[in-house]
């Protein structure tokens, strides 16, 4: 499903912010579970904390769209077998999986050709971390199949 969990002694766990949440919706279940709905991103904690401005906020969402729509533009340049948009998620996953299996000078190689990708991810990536992720988990448990 694409969504980051942590697997622990105890149990599994959800990282959130969660990537099932889209146009306003989870894309799992047929309602938003409490847990989720309680979640608030790092910037949208500083705005309803006044640590920040809705315009502020405005702008710090807008760069993030940009961001992601130029790696979404190198991901598609540099990788046209991962479709079109190319996904994000698991992107970096699939590019490592690439260069499993290389020698030490194809592994450079492949650096150098993909580093405007690297860069912009590591980039976007902080940027992530940065304005939107918080430290949250909520506990899941995941059911053996029937």
């Amino acid at each position: 499903m694409g969504l980051p969990i942590e697997q622990r002694i105890e149990g599994f766990r959800l990282l959130l912010p969660c990537s099932a949440f889209r146009n306003g919706k989870c894309q799992t279940y047929g309602f938003r579970p409490k847990n989720c709905s309680g979640y608030r991103c790092r910037l949208l904690h500083k705005v309803e904390t006044r640590k920040t401005t809705l315009t502020n906020a405005k702008r710090t969402l807008e760069s993030a769209l940009r961001m992601r729509s130029h790696l979404q533009y190198l991901l598609g340049k540099h990788f046209p077998e991962l479709g079109d948009p190319p996904p994000i998620v698991n992107s970096i996953k699939l590019i490592g999986e690439r260069m499993d299996g290389l020698t030490a000078e194809q592994k450079r190689r492949f650096r150098l050709t993909h580093s405007e990708v690297l860069l912009a991810y590591a980039a976007f990536d902080s940027y992530l971390q940065t304005h939107f992720q918080r430290k949250n988990y909520v506990d899941i448990k995941i059911l053996p199949p029937t």
